[in-house]
C-alpha cells in the first residue's frame, strides 16, 4: 500500500514548460515526418518521444508532478528493457496552468517542436480544448480525468488510464455510510469538475438511505467564506461533500474552523490528496477533519515493480506522489501498443492498446517481460499499479479506491478501501 510523500518538485515557469526527463535535450526531434507518424513505422533514428501535458504551475501544479513522475518511472523501466522498437523512450512536458485557453499554445508548441507520438494527458480542466488538437494530429494520449462526459467514448485517440468520477462518487457515498453518516451536505467549488461530481455522488449516496440537507457553491478566490460556511453548518449534516482547489479549501476551512472548530468531517476528492492541498490547509486541520478519495493502489507484481524504479528515480523521497501509478500504467500501455503494432503511427498502434492491455492472454506486470512475450508471439494482458488495465469498449478502465487520511507529517495513511466490485454493484 502506497502513502504519499510531501516532498515535491519544483514547479516550472512560464505558460509552455517544456523538458526532458530521459537521456536527451527536449529540443530533439523523434525523427517522426509528423506527429504520430506519417507512414511506414514513422521512426527515425532519434528517440520515441511521449509528452505529459498538464498543469505545472498554478492551483493544479501537482497533477502534473504526479503524472510526469509516473511516466518518468515508467520511462526507466522501458528503456532498461530495451526501450520501444529498439528506440529510447524521452519524455517532454508541456505546462496547460490548468487552464483550456493556456493549454492550447502549450500543446501546439510541444507538438511542433518536439513531434511526440503519445501523450500522457490533458486532465479534465483541459480536455475540451486539447482533444481536438490531439485528434486532428492523430496521437493517442491517456486522458487522466473523471470527467464523466468521456464515459462512452468512440474517439479512437483518447484512452483513459484513471477511472470516471462516477466510480470515485460512488466510492466517497458508500464510505460515508459505511461511516453511519446520513445526512450529509455539499461544499463544493464552483468549477466544473467539482460541480460535475454532485450527482454521482448524490445519487449514490441516496440509494443507500443518506439525505442531502445543504448544497453550498464556493467561488473561488475570495477572501472568505464565512456566509457560506454558516449555510452548510445551519443543516446540521454529518459530513459534508466537498472538492476545492487549495487556496479556497485553506480559506473554507479557516472559516469553519472559526465557526464550528472543524466538528463536521469532511470526505473530499482525490485532489486533496496532493502536497499543495494538504499544506494549503496545513497537516493539522486535515488530519483533524478530512478524510479523502484517491484510486487505490493494486497489491499485485505491478505495484512491486512501480516501487522498484520509483526508489531508482527518486531516491531522496520514501513515496510516490498520489495517482502517479496511473500515468505509470499510461506509459506502458502506450509504449506495449507501438511495440506490438511495430510502428508509432498514431491511428495503427492505437488500435492495439486494448490488445496489450486487456483479456484475453497471458497477464504481464512489467514492461520486459511484457516485451519479451510480445516478440515470442504471445497475446500478452498487461495488468498495471494503478487498475488492470482492461479498457472496456468505451476505453475507459475500472479500479478499487481508497479512503485516505493526512499524518501531522503530512503523509497519507490508507484508512479503508472500496472495492471495485462494490463500486460497480451501486454505479450499475
Amino acid at each position: 500500500m502506497i502513502t504519499h510523500s510531501t516532498t515535491r518538485w519544483r514547479p516550472l515557469a512560464g505558460a509552455v514548460a517544456l523538458a526532458a526527463a530521459v537521456t536527451l535535450p527536449a529540443a530533439c526531434s523523434s525523427g517522426t515526418s509528423s506527429p504520430g507518424g506519417s507512414s511506414g513505422s514513422g521512426i527515425g533514428s532519434g528517440p520515441i518521444i511521449f509528452g505529459v501535458l498538464h498543469p505545472f504551475t498554478g492551483a493544479y501544479a501537482s497533477v502534473g508532478e504526479a503524472a510526469l513522475q509516473g511516466a518518468t518511472i515508467a520511462a526507466s523501466e522501458i528503456n532498461a528493457a530495451g526501450g520501444i522498437l529498439g528506440h529510447k523512450l524521452e519524455l517532454v512536458h508541456a505546462d496547460t496552468l490548468g487552464d483550456p485557453v493556456d493549454a492550447v499554445p502549450a500543446a501546439e508548441h510541444m507538438i511542433a517542436t518536439n513531434h511526440p507520438v503519445a501523450i500522457i494527458g490533458p486532465g479534465g480542466l483541459e480536455i475540451g480544448s486539447i482533444q481536438r488538437i490531439l485528434d486532428n494530429d492523430h496521437i493517442p494520449f491517456e486522458f487522466e480525468g473523471g470527467d464523466t462526459a468521456f464515459d462512452n467514448t468512440t474517439d479512437p485517440m483518447l484512452w483513459r488510464d484513471t477511472p470516471s468520477d462516477l466510480q470515485e462518487g460512488v466510492a466517497m457515498a458508500i464510505y460515508a455510510m459505511q461511516k453511519g453518516y446520513k445526512r450529509a451536505a455539499f461544499m463544493m467549488s464552483t468549477i466544473t469538475t467539482a460541480q460535475d461530481f454532485i450527482p454521482y455522488i448524490e445519487g449514490a449516496y441516496k440509494k443507500l438511505g443518506g439525505t442531502i440537507v445543504a448544497n453550498v457553491a464556493l467561488t473561488p478566490g475570495l477572501s472568505s467564506y464565512r456566509s457560506e460556511v454558516l449555510k452548510a453548518v445551519q443543516a446540521r449534516p454529518q459530513v459534508i461533500f466537498t472538492q476545492m482547489e487549495p487556496p479556497t479549501a485553506a480559506v473554507a476551512l479557516q472559516d469553519l474552523k472559526e465557526v464550528d472548530n472543524l466538528a463536521i468531517p469532511f470526505i473530499a476528492s482525490d485532489t486533496s490528496t496532493a502536497p499543495q492541498w494538504i499544506s494549503a490547509v496545513t497537516p493539522a486541520v486535515a488530519n483533524k477533519a478530512v478524510t479523502s478519495c484517491e484510486g487505490a493502489t493494486l497489491t499485485n507484481p505491478a505495484t512491486a515493480e512501480f516501487l522498484k524504479w520509483f526508489k531508482k528515480d527518486y531516491p531522496g523521497q520514501s513515496q510516490p506522489l498520489g495517482n502517479a501509478n496511473y500515468s505509470y500504467d499510461g506509459t506502458i500501455a502506450l509504449a506495449l501498443a507501438i511495440d506490438k503494432a511495430g510502428t508509432t503511427n498514431g491511428p495503427a498502434f492505437a488500435k492495439d492498446i486494448p490488445l496489450v492491455t486487456s483479456p484475453p492472454g497471458t497477464v504481464v506486470y512489467d514492461y520486459a517481460t511484457a516485451l519479451a512475450d510480445l516478440k515470442a508471439g504471445k497475446k500478452i494482458n498487461y495488468d498495471g499499479a494503478g487498475t488492470t488495465m482492461d479498457y472496456n469498449q468505451y476505453h475507459n478502465v475500472f479500479g478499487p479506491f481508497e479512503l485516505v487520511k493526512s499524518n501531522l507529517s503530512g503523509n497519507l495513511q490508507v484508512v479503508a478501501t472500496i472495492s471495485g466490485a462494490q463500486i460497480a454493484k451501486l454505479a450499475s
